[in-house]
């Protein structure tokens, strides 16, 4: 069942002639709705897709994983993958990574709750003062917020 088209072109005095299946053409148009419809959104931060900066957080470089824990705590709780991955951020050897998860943290309030018991041990141990006040800071905020 073929259903035979045609377009007169003024300009050479000929027809264009086209062939369209009526049984193709529904199955096409469905198949390009569908692949339209899945959620291809890429999540940016700081003009990079996220994955970038959790790979990042493995970096040699600790301003470049400093530079990836701020960015990650600006995307915050939207993306499940990233509390676990600052969460890991305060174990690492570097007190401004430390300092800068601790901030990122914070951003993220209503998850925040989970870490205390790190925050009480940063608190108590870490070698860095910064970090220490940072931790103190963290707890009495989420201590006030629970009041």
């Amino acid at each position: 069942m073929l259903t035979k088209l045609y377009k007169y072109n003024y300009l050479t005095k000929t027809r264009c002639y086209c062939q369209l299946s009526c049984f193709y053409l529904p199955i096409l148009i469905g198949l390009f709705f569908l692949v339209g419809c899945r959620d291809k959104r890429i999540v940016l931060t700081g003009g990079k897709p996220l994955r970038y900066w959790l790979d990042t957080l493995d970096s040699p470089d600790p301003q470049l994983r400093r530079k990836a824990v701020f960015k990650l705590g600006n995307v915050g709780t939207s993306q499940p993958e990233v509390f676990p991955a600052l969460c890991r951020s305060l174990e690492d050897k570097e007190a401004a990574v430390r300092k800068e998860t601790i901030i990122a943290i914070m951003k993220c309030r209503e998850v925040a709750t989970k870490i205390v018991p790190k925050l009480i041990e940063l608190q108590s141990n870490d070698p860095d003062p910064q970090v220490k006040r940072y931790a103190h800071l963290a707890l009495d905020r989420l201590r006030a917020k629970d009041q």
